[in-house]
């Protein structure tokens, strides 16, 4: 994703912007996807301090939460099939 860096608490952020060069989604159906994380309290906006059109969509820690579970799901359904390597 263009735009990824780390936000001042250590999480994952990206530039808003950055995100609407997506070939595969409308800039509407983005904008919606994104008021409906933030609605869910999955995403928060950080508004950068010298230009104030630009904003950071941040992580939240539930975020965070959901995708770890998703991840160690994904790890056990897929480990009954196949052989995994943890990454290094």
């Amino acid at each position: 994703m263009q735009g990824n860096c780390k936000n001042k608490g250590g999480g994952s952020s990206a530039f808003l912007k950055g995100i609407y060069y997506n070939k595969d989604l409308s800039e509407r159906a983005l904008r919606y996807k994104i008021r409906e994380f933030e609605d869910d309290g999955l995403i928060e906006f950080e508004t950068h301090s010298d230009d104030k059109r630009t904003k950071k969509i941040l992580a939240t820690p539930e975020l965070l939460k959901k995708l770890n579970a998703h991840s160690h799901e994904f790890s056990r359904m897929l480990s009954s099939e196949f052989l995994i390597f943890p990454k290094k």
